[in-house]
């Protein structure tokens, strides 16, 4: 359910609760403060919280809420906050009376011989615009500023898919209004920051772990490759010493192969990271269908590997990284190529569409 808050002059309330009563008709909820304007510190906290936790900034223009300093700083705390806000005339006013900071945004009226009912929908197909995205914006305001007011503690960062959902909306989302804010912004950076921290300390120990199951292998290896000589040396001893060998190798890798591809998938699901790190291991040791197929799995499974990037009207047939890996071009039967700009990982753009070819 949208939730809206409404900003208005006391002058003003008795259309304040006409229009918030159009609203509940439409089962819409609202913020509004009819009980006037304590002088207390925690009445402003309140109203900030309820801005805060709006999907929409709704204000009702007149000549008295126009000048009203309370109102001027309710609009200031949307701004801040990344609200949506839908300025609403409801009594006339000289143009440039009406607050600065609206100016460029569409006024809806309900003044003259505007028609209330008409007006009305106009409002309401507004607050349902990419309603989604504002209450995901809400969201993500919301949490962005529990962690700043409490000093930026590390265990109101976001983590896992929530992280992955928010990464993606900032950067589908960024030309949307609501736009994203720059606090939530850094609260996304700085969570993904921690996640990959903390990612590389798990890597660490993984690595160590993986080397000292590498020398308990070579340890095995060679035993194995002993047994496997002698046995060859009983069937024939036509056999040479470099033909053992060989075969003793094979055997091994292909044993050593099968060992770790198996602890890979074993490991997929309770440690991804040493997962990886055995497929990796695997692949390098011995190239077949099967270290090929367990490693393209647990990279396919896990989705912090992968980025997602819209633009192409058809199939993609190619991409290409430069040189210094800041750059992605991508080819498409669509018959354009689009560069993107992949030097922050977080947040990619794309920086322009070539047209021209034919084919």
């Amino acid at each position: 359910m949208a939730k809206v808050f409404i900003s208005y002059s006391r002058k003003d309330i008795e259309f304040a609760k006409r229009l918030t009563s159009e609203l509940q008709k439409s089962d819409l909820d609202f913020w509004v403060d009819w009980e006037g304007i304590p002088p207390t510190v925690d009445w402003w906290l309140e109203i900030e919280k309820g801005i805060e936790e709006a999907d929409a900034f709704l204000f009702l223009i007149s000549p008295d809420s126009a000048s009203s300093k309370v109102c001027g700083q309710e609009i200031n705390t949307a701004i801040k906050n990344g609200k949506r806000i839908i300025p609403v005339v409801v009594r006339d006013i000289n143009w440039q009376d009406t607050p600065p900071q609206l100016g460029h945004l569409n006024y809806i009226f309900f003044t003259g011989d505007d028609d209330f009912d008409t007006a009305a929908m106009k409002l309401l197909t507004a607050i349902h615009t990419d309603y989604e995205w504002a209450a995901t914006h809400r969201r993500l305001q919301v949490k962005a500023l529990e962690w700043e007011r409490n000093y930026k503690e590390k265990s109101f960062l976001l983590r896992g898919r929530d992280l992955q959902d928010a990464e993606f909306q900032l950067a589908t989302k960024t030309s949307k209004d609501p736009h994203p804010t720059d606090l939530q912004r850094e609260y996304v950076f700085t969570s993904r920051k921690a996640t990959d921290r903390q990612r590389r300390i798990t890597t660490s120990i993984a690595i160590a772990g993986v080397i000292a199951l590498t020398v308990l292998a070579i340890f095995g290896f060679i035993q194995a490759g002993r047994a496997t000589a002698n046995e060859n040396i009983a069937i024939s001893n036509a056999s040479t010493a470099q033909a053992n060998e060989e075969v003793a190798n094979t055997r091994a890798r292909i044993a050593r192969a099968g060992e770790l591809a198996a602890l890979a998938l074993n490991e997929k699901d309770s440690h991804f990271d040493i997962a990886l790190l055995f497929g990796i291991e695997g692949f390098q040791s011995l190239e077949n269908s099967r270290t090929e197929s367990v490693l393209l799995s647990l990279l396919d499974s896990h989705p912090g590997f992968k980025q997602y990037f819209f633009g192409h009207q058809n199939t993609v047939s190619s991409v290409a990284f430069s040189p210094d890996g800041k750059r992605l071009a991508s080819g498409s039967f669509d018959k354009t190529i689009i560069l993107w700009d992949v030097s922050n990982p977080i947040s990619p753009f794309k920086i322009t569409t070539l047209t021209g070819h034919d084919d």
